[in-house]
Order: structure tokens, then sequence, then C-alpha cells
């Protein structure tokens, strides 16, 4: 065995064992053992976990959109079941994934530390505090508390609720700058520590964060489609009895709001290039393990999945126009007119040709999203001011 076949098969043990989870490719783009750096492509990740299945070293754990593999025997649940551990969990602060994600929080300030390429930008080499990042955990927080608060688990809700308002104070110390007027990363440069070089880039995705803080408020229209539901039900059951029962309306702070939008007002003014809402507001001064070129995957292009994030920001902050300019954008035809923009993975903006998987369901479910909650809004003229 190889060097890296010896460290490939350590790094599997401390995943599985250590973090109690299965893994995929991308815990192998770049991985650490015994204080020596490692990395391999997706290519070279699926032939050796080839021969260790072929070996009965290794079976695959699931497939969801990514195939998770862990050593023979060790089972796991998909992720979002309470058996992805294998035992069932009696409580949140038991849950390993809960644990997981507060252990990456390094120095206990609120805000989830990472890797390079341990996000979707997986050729970005984005390591630091990553503003998507802390959206997709407050995001997740705070519908696991809506969760709980409905088996009963109050207690379990109320410290999850906690958490997510810990990491959203957080990021508003932290990740916004108000040079800029935005909310923006601290990515670093290097790896070696409090010395490394800092360096800050405006990113579309930025915009989840902005869904996060609006999640299960009064801006949210999933929510209200939910609660007209509940109090329809409610109303019915309680006909004979003339009562009725209204949820409290969730309103998000004003300072949150007035960042909300001073973030959506930079990203229009930096990220968009002639009417191109771009993943980032310039290009990448390094990506790996793939280098790209200008203008190619994540290196300063037009996402349709990214741009439906945004849209939806927009739509919870009655930002209309600026919806019908993203919405035109999606659906017009590429260059050579073979489809419209959103059955794209990614597109060169100046060359108006789509790249990568074709069609792309993540595009498409998100602009879907997208639309149903402008839509909603529209009809129930629930915006907020």
């Amino acid at each position: 065995m190889s060097e890296l076949d010896d460290a490939m098969e350590g790094h599997m043990a401390y995943v599985v064992f250590k973090e109690r989870r299965p893994y995929s490719y991308r815990d192998f783009l770049h991985f650490e053992v015994e204080g020596q750096e490692y990395g391999m492509v997706h290519g070279t990740f699926r032939n050796k976990v080839s021969r260790l299945i072929k070996a009965g070293v290794v079976e695959l754990s699931y497939n969801s959109c990514l195939a998770f593999y862990t050593l023979k025997g060790m089972k796991f649940g998909k992720p979002m079941t309470l058996i992805h551990t294998g035992d069932v969990v009696s409580d949140s602060r038991s849950h390993p994934i809960i644990t997981l994600l507060e252990s990456r929080d390094v120095d206990n300030d609120g805000l989830l530390e990472q890797s390079h390429n341990e996000d979707w930008m997986d050729t970005a080499l984005r390591a630091g505090k990553i503003v998507y990042s802390q959206g997709c955990w407050i995001f997740g927080l705070i519908h696991l508390s809506v969760l709980l608060s409905k088996l009963g688990k109050s207690t379990d809700a109320t410290r999850i609720t906690r958490l997510a308002e810990k990491a959203i104070e957080a990021v508003n110390q932290k990740l916004w700058s108000k040079e800029n007027g935005t909310y923006m990363d601290i990515q670093r440069v290097g790896s070696s520590g409090d010395d490394d070089e800092i360096y800050r880039l405006l990113t579309q995705d930025v915009t989840y964060f902005l869904i996060a803080i609006t999640a299960n408020t009064v801006n949210d229209s999933f929510k209200d489609i939910v609660q007209q539901q509940q109090e329809k039900k409610l109303q019915e059951q309680e006909q004979e009895q003339q009562q009725e029962k209204h949820e409290p309306t969730i309103k998000i702070p004003d300072l949150l709001h007035q960042r909300a939008i001073s973030t959506l007002d930079a990203i229009k003014k930096r990220v968009w290039k002639d009417k191109w809402p771009l993943v980032t507001e310039g290009e990448l001064p390094k990506t790996g393990p793939w280098p790209l070129k200008p203008y190619q995957y994540h290196n300063h292009t037009f996402w349709p999945w990214t741009t439906g994030i945004e849209m939806l920001a927009r739509s919870r902050f009655n930002q209309v126009e600026e919806c019908d300019i993203l919405l035109s954008k999606l659906t017009s035809k590429d260059k050579k007119s073979v489809g419209i923009h959103t059955f794209y993975e990614w597109i060169n903006p100046i060359t108006d040709e789509g790249g990568g998987a074709y069609p792309f369901r993540t595009g498409i479910s998100t602009l879907r999203l997208s639309i149903v909650d402008l839509a909603q809004k529209i009809r129930a003229r629930h915006y907020i001011q």
C-alpha cells in the first residue's frame, strides 16, 4: 500500500469512529493524518473506494446526490433521520450532528469555522468564517427547533433556538462589514492559524443567511401557507364553539431588516454584471483541486440555483422589480437556444454558454420555491415594508 492509501484508510476510520458518520469524496479533497496533509480528486477517491469495496473493507452507506461510504459492518441511517449514527437519539443535546457542528466553532465566537471546499463551492478554497455556511446552520437549527416543539420537546426546542440566536448575533457582530454595507466572509489564506492573511470577497450566496433569518417569520411565505392550513383546520374543529386561534406574528428585528436591504443593494451593485447576477463579485484568487479559468464553474459565473436563492431572499424583502429581473434572466434562452438558463448548472456570462450538469435539478427546484414564495406574497399582499 502507498502512503496515500494508508492515510486514506486512517482518515476513514477517524470519520467513522470518531465523528460517527459516513464519508464522501469531499472528505478527502483535503485532509490531514498525523500532521501530514493529503488530498485527492474525485476520480482517485472513486477508484480507491471501488478497490476497498471489492476487498471487503468498505461498503456503500447510502446515496443522496453524493455517494456516502462506511467501513464494513458500520451501519448508518440517512442524514435528517434519528438513526443516522445507528442510535436512537432521545434529545437534541446527544444528537451527534449538532454536537459535531458545534465543535466547528473552535474559538467559541458563535460562528462555525471551515476548511477549504467544505461548502457547495468545492473548488473556491473558501476557509474561515463563511456567511453561507452560517446561514445553512441557522436555517437548520430554526427548523429543527420547530420540529422539536411539535414533538412536545420544548426544552430541546428552546436550546436549539438559543443556538440559532447565538449564531445570528455572531454573524451580525463578526461578518457584517460596515465599510461595505453588507455581510461578507472572513476568509483565511494559508493554514497557519491566526497569522494567516485575511481577505474578503462578496459572494451571491450570502443571501442564504437572509433566508435563514427570515425563516418562520412574517416574511416567510412558506410559514404563511402552513399557518393558513393550520388555522383553517382549527376553525373547522372549533366552528361549533365559535373560537378562532391565531399564531403570533414573528417579525425580524429592525437592525436585521436594514442590514438585509443593504446587503441586497450591495449585491446588485457589486455582483451583478450587465444584469448577469454572478456568483462572485470578481475572479477567485485561487482555486483547487481543479484550477479554474475565469468564467468557468465557480469562477465568476452565473449559477441559476444561487440566483434562485437570491430571488427568494429578495422576495422576502419586497424587492419585486429585482425579482422580475432575476426571473427574466433565469427563464431566457442560452446563446445556442438549446434551453433556458434555469436548466444549466452554470453559465459563462461572456459567451452565454451553459456548462456542468443538464438539467440541473437543484436550480430548477430553487427557482420553483422562489416563484411560489413570491406568488404567495403577491396573492396575500403580505409584504413587509
